[in-house]
């Protein structure tokens, strides 16, 4: 192909591109290349139709899935998300995302979208699977490299036998899943709540609850935006969760005394409920590899003392080799239990003398550059 083709070709991709990206009809494609005419480019008229936009676009997405499958395959960890939809023919599928290091950041990607044969836990998780392996991730990959799995609270998901969870944990036993609880009594309550609506916001007492919900929706929401960043760590989620909450609990004070007292209860109930199931819905923070994984790498919780930095963070990096014992002794990069600790010591020293005073977040990113040089490997 010589230069002048090729520039012409690029540009038709270029346009392919934008026609996926934007999510309109194939049909925009001759539209948009006589336009460029329009304005001077010569892109000639051999791959001026809707048919050629389509082929472009296929060849464009061969050329991401080959990038994501050498992505996943360089890289050491990853974790993945699931979650249910339907397409436009009321369809059920399921849609898959991974999670990854790549330069030392998280990059999530979405893998693909599947149609379920089956709507239950085995054929969420036969979906799964065969999303990952168009990827060129198999269960022998799995094994070795998955540490996290993110899902919704669907029973279907959570079930403690036979969920999608339960399942992908007797193939990957050290995951760490992070699942919305399965609260049926909430949903009975909003169903019978749902047939008081037109009654209720004639009360006087529902439109102070509006603006109460409104209040706390917006609390919510700036958690919600948190939560949804790319460069997100565990004390990030711990000090924006510790933030909605001391928001909710404030609401108890900040009205007038104007409002009654049937409404200060309904207040009180209702912020109470929140920040217990805020607590509730990311409890596993508190504990076990999760626990260990945010004390040992928040800064704020490393001590001044010498004779205390020296023995900080033993138990926790016992708990999370421990943990992750299985992904650990097939992983080429890992030597021995003793040469990690002789690493933890060696660590303390040069982030106490050197780097105490970086962002937890900027230190651990340039720290984990460094470890897995230019190349990302």
């Amino acid at each position: 192909m010589d230069v002048a083709i090729k520039e012409k070709m690029v540009k038709l991709f270029n346009i392919a591109y934008f026609i996926a990206k934007e999510e309109v009809s194939f049909t925009m494609f001759p539209k948009l290349v006589a336009l460029h005419q329009t304005n001077g480019l010569d892109l000639g008229s051999t791959y001026s139709n809707d048919q050629t936009c389509r082929i472009f676009i296929t060849a464009i997405c061969s050329c991401f899935f080959e990038e994501l499958q050498q992505s996943l395959k360089s890289a050491r960890f990853f974790s993945i998300m699931s979650d249910s939809s339907v397409d436009r023919s009321v369809k059920d599928q399921e849609l898959i995302y991974c999670t990854y290091l790549q330069n030392g950041k998280p990059v999530n990607q979405l893998i693909q979208i599947v149609v379920l044969d089956h709507a239950n836990s085995q054929g969420i998780l036969d979906a799964i699977l065969a999303g990952l392996l168009k990827v060129g991730v198999g269960e022998g990959d799995l094994k070795k490299q998955l540490v996290g799995f993110g899902c919704d609270g669907a029973s279907v998901m959570l079930g403690m036998n036979n969920g999608v969870t339960a399942r992908l944990q007797r193939l990957c036993p050290s995951l760490v899943p992070i699942c919305d609880p399965n609260d049926k009594e909430a949903s009975a309550a909003m169903k019978g709540r749902a047939k008081l609506v037109q009654q209720s916001l004639k009360q006087y007492k529902m439109l102070l609850f509006i603006h109460l919900m409104l209040d706390v929706l917006q609390e919510l929401k700036q958690l919600s935006l948190l939560f949804q960043r790319d460069s997100l760590t565990l004390q990030i989620v711990s000090d924006g969760l510790q933030t909605t909450t001391l928001a909710l609990v404030a609401m108890q004070l900040s009205r007038t005394n104007a409002d009654d007292d049937t409404f200060n209860a309904l207040k009180l109930r209702l912020t109470n409920s929140f920040c217990e199931f805020v607590s509730e819905r990311f409890k596993s923070l508190e504990t076990g590899v999760l626990k260990a994984t945010s004390t040992l790498f928040d800064l704020s919780n490393w001590p001044e003392n010498t004779t205390d930095l020296a023995t900080f963070g033993t138990a926790e990096l016992n708990a999370f080799m421990e943990h992750f014992h299985p992904v650990l002794e097939t992983c080429e990069d890992f030597e021995s239990v003793e040469a990690a600790r002789r690493e933890w010591l060696d660590l303390k020293v040069l982030i106490a003398r050197h780097y105490r005073h970086l962002d937890s977040q900027v230190l651990w990113q340039r720290l984990i550059q460094c470890a897995i040089g230019k190349d990302g490997q």
